[in-house]
């Protein structure tokens, strides 16, 4: 998404069809690798729901700018 320096990853995994889903009673290191280490190394945000109907993950990431438009999907 966006143009040349602004252009960002925008991702989201949704998962469904699996038995209902409640959030964890505390953060466990899968967690913690996923929302804070993924989002440092990105330097993006990356946000992590609990829906009944399955795990919600989002990454929202700036791409380096030596990226070529070429190889966007």
């Amino acid at each position: 998404v966006g143009d040349d320096k602004d252009r960002r990853l925008c991702l989201q995994w949704s998962e469904s069809g699996g038995p209902p889903v409640t959030a964890p009673k505390r953060t466990g290191f899968g967690s913690v690798l996923v929302q804070r280490l993924l989002a440092a190394e990105l330097g993006g945000e990356v946000c992590v729901t609990f829906e009944t109907s399955g795990v919600v993950c989002t990454i929202d990431a700036p791409l380096p700018d030596n990226q070529i438009k070429e190889n966007a999907v």
